[in-house]
Parts: C-alpha cells; structure tokens; sequence
C-alpha cells in the first residue's frame, strides 16, 4: 500500500508542476490512473481530485481509471497513434521502458524551474 501511496504522490507532484508551468487559462490534463483497489480509487476521487480542483480551479483535470492489465497496451497504442494522456501512473518496469523509447519527456527541467520558483 506504501508504494501505491508513493506512486499516488508521485503523480500529483507532476500535476502540479504541469500547472505551475504557466499554461494558459483553461487547459485539460487527460490523466490515465491505474485502477484496481477500491480504496485507492475512493481517496482519488473523494479527496485527491477536489483539492486538486479546488487549488486549480482554471485547470481540468480528466481522470480515467485504466485497469493495470490493460494499462500498458492502451498506452502503447496511444504513445504510437501520438495521441497519449499528459501524465500517467504505471510501474518503474513499464515506465523505463517508455522512457527508453523516447515515449515520455523527463521532467528535469520542470522539476528545476518549480524548485527556482519557490
């Protein structure tokens, strides 16, 4: 459960700097959530995502909940129709590997300019 919670956190970290990036008013984040426990669903959807909304009231935030055996063929489908969502929670294997075909951007330069803009 603690990874889940990590993975969790990790996820609204990027959120957060997708939104402190200064995008223009009124963008949609289209973010793929792996969804399979119950309780990991409830807490995104009944606390997670208010406060986020709340926070970013100009940002909307698209959750789908993705099943995990599902999760890494619709993202391969959609990496290769170059359609993908913004930001996506998967595994360390599955995420390496998107990373290694240059499927997914590093967040570096964003997590530094967030790091300077405190």
């Amino acid at each position: 459960m603690m990874k889940r919670i990590m993975v969790l956190a990790l996820t609204m970290v990027m959120l957060l700097c997708i939104a402190s990036l200064g995008m223009a008013k009124g963008p949609t984040i289209n973010l793929w959530f792996a969804g399979t426990e119950s309780p990991l669903m409830k807490a995104m959807n009944d606390e997670i995502l208010p406060a986020f909304r709340k926070a970013h009231p100009d940002i909307d935030l698209v959750v789908t909940f993705v099943p995990w055996g599902d999760l890494s063929t619709k993202l391969t489908t959609s990496f290769a129709a170059k359609v993908p969502p913004d930001v996506f929670m998967h595994g360390q294997a599955a995420t390496a590997g998107f990373a290694f075909n240059d499927s997914i951007e590093p967040l570096d330069r964003s997590m530094a300019t967030l790091a300077d803009a405190g």
